[in-house]
C-alpha cells in the first residue's frame, strides 16, 4: 500500500543544521580555525588575523567587507555536536534522574569547523519579531558581547553601543515560504533553542 499520510512541515531544526543536503554541491561547506568559542548555526566572520569569530563588527562597519572593517564574511557555522565531544560540559547526576546531561556551547576556540557559504541552514534565531516568509532578515552584532552575536532576529535595526542589530547582507535571506520555518525546540542536550531556515549565497571555494 502506498504512502497515505505525509507531513506538509520539515521537521523541528536546530541552529547550524543543514536544511537540504540533497542541494549542497563541492565548495559550499568550507572550514575555518575558530578564534573564540563559535556557537552552533549564527553567522560569522573572519577577523583581521583569518580566524573565524561571530559576527560583532560595531555599526559603522556594517557589513563585513575585509576593506574598512578589517573583517570578512565567512557564512554560517554548521552543526556538529560529535565533532566537539572532548569539550562537552558535564553535570552531576542526580537522583532519580531528571533528565539532565552533558551540553555545549559549541566549538571551542582553535578548532577547525565546517562553515556553510552556499545553500539553505537553520540558524540561531533569538524567536523576537515576526519572521518574513521570503526576504531580508536582522542579524545581532554586539560589538561587545553583551548581546547575541550572529543571531537572527526580527526585531528593529540598533545601532545601540553592544547591542547593534542590522539589516543581514542580501546573501542571507529567509527561507519560511509556509510561514512554517521557524521553530522553537529542544536540542540534543535538552537546550530549548529557537532557528529559522535561511538561504546563503556567498561565493564557494572550489567548484
Amino acid at each position: 500500500m502506498g504512502q497515505t499520510k505525509y507531513t506538509l512541515a520539515p521537521l523541528a531544526g536546530v541552529p547550524g543544521k543543514i536544511f537540504d543536503f540533497a542541494a549542497l554541491q563541492s565548495g559550499d561547506i568550507v572550514s575555518f580555525v575558530a578564534g573564540t568559542t563559535i556557537p552552533f548555526g549564527v553567522m560569522c566572520e573572519l577577523n583581521a588575523s583569518g580566524v573565524l569569530q561571530p559576527v560583532q563588527d560595531i555599526n559603522a562597519n556594517w557589513p563585513p567587507t575585509g576593506a574598512s572593517s578589517g573583517t570578512s564574511l565567512a557564512g554560517v557555522s554548521v552543526w556538529d555536536p560529535e565533532g566537539v565531544m572532548q569539550d562537552y560540559l558535564g553535570s552531576a547526576p542526580t537522583i532519580p534522574p531528571t533528565g539532565g546531561g552533558s551540553s555545549t556551547k559549541g566549538y571551542p576556540k582553535g578548532f577547525r569547523i565546517p562553515v556553510l557559504r552556499r545553500g539553505r541552514v537553520w540558524m540561531a534565531y533569538d524567536g523576537q519579531g515576526t519572521p518574513t516568509r521570503i526576504g531580508s532578515v536582522n542579524v545581532w552584532h554586539s560589538s561587545d558581547g553583551t548581546n547575541p552575536q550572529g543571531v537572527i532576529t526580527f526585531t528593529a535595526t540598533s545601532a545601540t553601543a553592544g547591542a547593534e542589530v542590522s539589516t543581514a547582507p542580501s546573501s542571507f535571506e529567509s527561507f519560511n515560504p509556509d510561514g512554517t520555518q521557524a521553530f522553537s525546540s529542544q536540542d540534543q542536550f535538552g537546550n530549548n533553542v529557537s532557528a529559522i531556515v535561511v538561504s546563503v549565497n556567498l561565493p564557494g571555494f572550489g567548484s
